[in-house]
């Protein structure tokens, strides 16, 4: 019975787990993406990039008036980071607001966005 080198096999287990943990790291940053995986694999829809749009509250229908906004999207797949602007920021005019918790969920097959402001 031949004995075991243990010395091959650390090298050989050490070479998996580098090769596949970049390969993980390709997807998760950048393989989800692709047309391929979509939507048998990855149901999130693909955001990232410049949206430009108009806020228009439900709160008060009568007195509510469009907000211009900016929203500046960069996801991977696990996250999804917001930088929103508007000329009525929080702090300043034009001052990008960044956002502290986003969850995304899925409302008749939309995507739904629920924010906290930071």
């Amino acid at each position: 019975m031949d004995s075991i080198d243990f010395q091959k096999a650390l090298t050989h287990i050490s070479t998996t787990i580098s090769i596949n943990i970049i390969l993980w790291m390709i997807f998760i940053f950048w393989a989800w993406k692709w047309k391929v995986f979509y939507p048998w694999l990855v149901q999130t829809p693909d955001l990232s990039g410049k949206w430009k749009g108009k806020i228009i509250s439900n709160f008060d229908k009568d007195n509510s008036k469009p907000i211009s906004t900016e929203i500046d999207i960069k996801q991977d797949f696990f996250n999804i980071i917001l930088k929103i602007k508007t000329d009525e920021s929080l702090d300043k005019p034009g001052k990008l607001t960044h956002l502290r918790r986003m969850k995304l969920t899925r409302v008749n097959e939309l995507p739904r966005f629920d924010l906290s402001l930071g």
